[in-house]
């Protein structure tokens, strides 16, 4: 409440300067400049409050392989927020939705921060709820701790996907759930030193008769990689974060930018079908250092297979 009152007072000090600047313009020019910064200050203060609520977004699959209904919840790019002390409201919020599986997308960490102790507490919480597993995003694998952090992931007990494949069974159903985060070039015939393990890993995974769902931090990678012919691998889902929705939502235009897609990326979030398979990319929870959300607020997303 302290901090509202802050911000209020704040508000209406700036609020204050700017009338006495506009009284001294011309009564037309006074009129716009007013009407101009009465939207700015709605669109802060409606930016602000939708970044502390939390959105769910629900889809519904029919899938074949699926024989018994199965619930995932998937969050994604925590970015160290807090919604609550200790993600209270957060944690809440996915119990409230009777998960059968939690899979989380990466990024809960910031890479340029040193202290991570954010991204690893919530995780033994979200276990309490449901069998929980968590692929690896780019803030994970660039920190200056990485190797440490991912050892203390994996420490809380978390299924961790490090490039890995598990098979489980879920109300009856087998599921073979990835999660991928190796990258290989290929451009011209020149193949990385990646590639073999790449492609070893993918058509291992494709090759599971079970319901399979991809966890990849990096939706990108399907226009990179599994669009093509000769990264073609079968897989029934695919569930990605990293673009933070696009940041900014433009009404009717979608998401302005994502990283390595650019501008109006054509992965912003939302259900896509792409070539064989289907991929749902979240908006994901937290904030970028380089933008900042708006009219984009803070997602949990619901998974329905039947």
């Amino acid at each position: 409440m302290n901090f509202l009152i802050t911000i209020f007072a704040k508000i209406k000090k700036a609020a204050l300067a700017c009338g006495r600047a506009i009284a001294a313009l011309p009564k037309a020019v006074a009129i716009s400049v007013t009407v101009c910064a009465v939207l700015v200050l709605l669109v802060v203060i409606i930016t602000y409050f939708q970044q502390q609520s939390l959105s769910v977004t629900y889809y519904e699959l029919e899938e074949e392989k699926i024989e018994n209904p199965v619930r995932i919840v998937f969050i994604s790019d925590l970015h160290m927020r807090e919604f609550g002390a200790g993600n209270s409201r957060l944690i809440e919020k996915i119990k409230e939705q009777a998960p059968d599986i939690i899979a989380v997308g990466g990024d809960f960490c910031n890479k340029t921060e040193e202290y991570y102790g954010t991204a690893i507490e919530i995780l033994p919480k979200l276990m309490q709820i449901a069998p929980t597993y968590y692929t690896l995003g780019n803030h994970e694998l660039t920190h200056q701790n990485s190797a440490q952090m991912v050892a203390d992931i994996a420490a809380t007990g978390v299924n961790l996907l490090n490039n890995q494949t598990e098979e489980i069974l879920v109300n009856g159903n087998k599921i073979a759930v990835c999660g991928l985060n190796m990258f290989t070039h290929v451009d011209d015939g020149f193949k990385d030193d990646n590639y073999d393990d790449f492609m070893s890993f993918m058509k291992d995974f494709a090759a599971y008769d079970s319901y399979r769902l991809l966890l990849c931090h990096f939706p990108h990678y399907s226009s990179w990689y599994f669009e093509k012919d000769k990264f073609s691998f079968d897989f029934e889902l695919m569930i990605s974060g990293h673009t933070h929705g696009g940041e900014i939502i433009l009404p009717f235009a979608g998401g302005l930018f994502a990283p390595e897609q650019g501008f109006f990326p054509k992965y912003d979030y939302g259900l896509f079908n792409v070539k064989n398979y289907k991929m749902i990319v979240s908006r994901g929870l937290g904030d970028s250092h380089y933008m900042r959300r708006v009219n984009n607020p803070p997602e949990i997303v619901v998974v329905d297979l039947k």
